[in-house]
């Protein structure tokens, strides 16, 4: 199962993309920030149901933190690098964009991070593949 499937996985304030209930067909995302998680089961195969904070409705698609944290740790430990060449101003540069919510998954270089959904970012698994990820998160997060 996906960690988006997990509801405690997902908390108000998470980052995620969720699928309205107009969009399903076409698969359209919409990006937020929870503000309630209305699926009372621990685990729903097709996502956790939350209200974002902006009243739209829908099931969560992906948990953006994880990703986010994921490569903030790939930036961190210059593994990859973020709208510049330089590990260091990368790495500033993507906090700011995180802060403002801003960031571009696009302006990767070297790479992106396509397994995040087997990981759980509290996973023995995750803190060994991104060994960065507990100063990221605590960073990021703050």
């Amino acid at each position: 199962m996906e960690n988006h499937m997990y509801r405690g996985n997902i908390g108000p304030g998470s980052r995620v993309k969720i699928i309205l209930k107009k969009d399903q067909k076409s698969g359209k995302l919409t990006e937020g920030y929870v503000d309630r998680i209305l699926t009372n089961r621990p685990v729903h195969t097709r996502g956790i149901k939350v209200m974002l904070k902006d009243g739209q409705v829908g099931r969560v698609s992906m948990d953006l933190n994880v990703i986010y944290i994921m490569v903030g740790s790939k930036i961190k430990t210059g593994d990859m690098l973020y709208q510049s060449d330089n590990k260091k101003e990368s790495w500033e540069i993507f906090q700011r964009d995180y802060r403002l919510g801003e960031v571009e998954l696009d302006q990767l270089k070297y790479g992106f991070v396509d397994i995040y959904e087997e990981y759980s970012v509290s996973s023995r698994e995750f803190s060994e593949e991104f060994f960065e990820s507990e100063i990221v998160q605590k960073t990021l997060m703050e």
